[in-house]
Parts: C-alpha cells; sequence; structure tokens
C-alpha cells in the first residue's frame, strides 16, 4: 500500500513537471541583410512591459545572424537590434541623430524618429516560433 501511494505521488510530481515545463517556448530570430560581416549584432528582447528579458551580442557570419532564446513563457515580446561594425557596444548616430550603423525592430517595424511604438514591435509567444528580420542601414 505505501509503495502504491509512493508510486501515485511521484507520477504526479512527474506529470506537473512536464505539463509546467511544455509551457515554456524557443525563440530563433534570423537577422538577414547585413551589409559586412564586420563587428557584431547587439540584440534585446522585452516583454510588452518594456522589461529587458534577453540582451545577447553575437558574430555576424555570412551577412546574417541567429539568436536563440529558450525558455521563453507565453506572451507578448518587443525586439530591437543593431548592427554595431566598430564593437562600441552604441549605435552611432551622425551629428542629426541618424543612425550610422545598420538597425531594425519585431515585426520589421518602421520608424522615422526614434524607435516605433511598442506596439508595432509586439508579437506573441505562445509556441515555438522563428522569425525572419531584415535590418535597416
Amino acid at each position: 500500500m505505501r509503495n502504491t501511494i509512493l508510486f501515485i505521488i511521484l507520477a504526479l510530481s512527474v506529470q506537473f513537471k512536464t505539463s509546467a515545463q511544455s509551457n515554456l517556448y524557443s525563440l530563433e530570430i534570423q537577422i538577414i541583410g547585413l551589409k559586412s560581416n564586420n563587428g557584431t549584432v547587439l540584440f534585446q528582447l522585452s516583454n510588452n512591459e518594456n522589461e529587458l528579458i534577453s540582451k545577447k551580442s553575437l558574430k555576424i557570419i555570412n551577412k546574417q545572424c541567429v539568436f536563440i532564446i529558450n525558455n521563453l513563457k507565453s506572451g507578448k515580446y518587443s525586439i530591437i537590434y543593431f548592427h554595431d561594425e566598430n564593437e562600441n557596444e552604441k549605435l552611432d548616430t551622425n551629428w542629426l541623430g541618424i543612425p550610422r550603423e545598420g538597425y531594425g525592430f519585431s515585426n520589421n517595424a518602421s520608424s522615422k524618429f526614434g524607435p516605433p511604438p511598442i506596439k508595432d514591435r509586439l508579437f506573441d509567444i505562445n509556441k515555438n516560433i522563428k522569425i525572419i528580420l531584415t535590418i535597416n542601414y
């Protein structure tokens, strides 16, 4: 009897752990259209409250870059990234504030003056997804 109860408790805890883990998702982001392999791409993933979830820097291979983020909860997220050609960890601009390095946003959202509103950048994660983003120069 005692062994049966222990077995049931163990089975329930494994089932609970498995269902909790299945609510976490992977996001693969491919950034294409980079003009060179120089430098890195700096990338930020934020939630719908604009809280930073992940910040990464990756080398460029064949004028593209691939970021993979695992263990994301279901929800709305936003991406901002730029091509840090000189690896100074900031988006270089001219004297008018116009970017000298490539940049982009989730949903390939466009902007004229500063980043587009977060509502234009938000996308849903409720399964494992792959997205392709094209950088702007």
